[in-house]
């Protein structure tokens, strides 16, 4: 029992920047998986198309618009939340991961993401009041994306400040090095996604100052609690509460979620980090020297 808690470990991405309903839900289903199939020839990109087909179906059925379609939906988006877990650790285990596969991961999670929505909104169209859900449909997915993107910048910033980046990313097999060298076309296009989203990431949460800030052991200590509540507003937190909401067949209520308690408790987070990161700055340390 011991070993095989320490390899579930070993599957995990650091705890620090892991969201707290993957670690005690989804990742010890998605272990489960990844141990049945370990010794066959399943990769983790195969897992990733296997947890989009999930996600689209699911998504999809969003649109029917009745309870039985809802309640469907809420347990193939909960099966694409596990397989989309369990491709990393999969990669991780076997240490086989590589760019390719997390970028083909993170355009799965956008596609799956943008048909919950598209499928929200024509579910509401012959609604009676179609235009005021239309526009909370539209303020939620706007919402929901400000706030994946704050939680990969603030992951990623966590990572590279406290010196953690070669213990989060995934290994790179020396046969997927040479795939990813010669660069076919869809590898391109991935790169050229990703590095998009990294672009636009940057534009939306990088301060100026970002670069001032006090790295390493103080940084880890200033910012380990807030980014655990950071993770409350990933990926996975959030489907969660549409699939509770599907269940009771009222995806009104997870919409208002999003757009109300989300967004106030984004900047509520916002505020306090801006006030961590004035306590890490360079000048603000000469200051107190002085």
């Amino acid at each position: 029992m011991k070993q095989l808690f320490e390899e579930y470990k070993r599957s995990l991405k650091l705890l620090e920047i892991e969201e707290l309903l993957d670690v005690v839900f989804y990742r010890p289903l998605a272990f489960a998986f990844v141990k049945s199939i370990y010794k066959t020839s399943i990769t983790p990109n195969h897992i990733t198309c296997i947890a989009l087909i999930f996600g689209i179906v699911g998504g999809s059925l969003l649109s029917v618009g009745i309870h039985q379609a809802s309640i469907a939906a809420a347990v193939l988006i909960l099966c694409s939340i596990v397989f989309d877990c369990a491709d990393g650790m999969l990669a991780r285990l076997k240490k086989n991961g590589s760019r390719f596969g997390r970028a083909l991961d993170g355009l799965a999670d956008y596609i799956v993401g943008v048909t919950i929505y598209i499928s929200i909104a024509i579910g509401y169209a012959g609604h009676e009041h179609a235009s005021a859900l239309m526009l909370l449909t539209v303020a939620a997915a706007i919402s929901n994306s400000l706030h994946a993107v704050l939680v990969d910048y603030y992951r990623l910033r966590f990572v590279e400040y406290t010196r953690l980046s070669e213990a989060a990313v995934v290994s790179t097999s020396s046969a997927e090095s040479k795939e990813i060298t010669r660069k076919g076309i869809l590898e391109q296009f991935l790169a050229i996604i990703d590095a998009k989203y990294a672009k636009a990431q940057r534009m939306i949460t990088k301060r100026r100052t970002d670069n001032q800030l006090v790295r390493g052991e103080e940084y880890y200590r200033k910012n380990k609690t807030i980014l655990r509540y950071w993770t409350y507003l990933g990926t996975s937190t959030q489907l969660t509460l549409l699939i509770l909401c599907a269940f009771i067949h009222r995806i009104d209520l997870y919409l208002c979620g999003i757009v109300v308690a989300g967004n106030l408790y984004a900047i509520a987070l916002s505020i306090i980090q801006s006030r961590i990161d004035a306590q890490l700055h360079f000048h603000s340390h000469i200051e107190v020297a002085l």
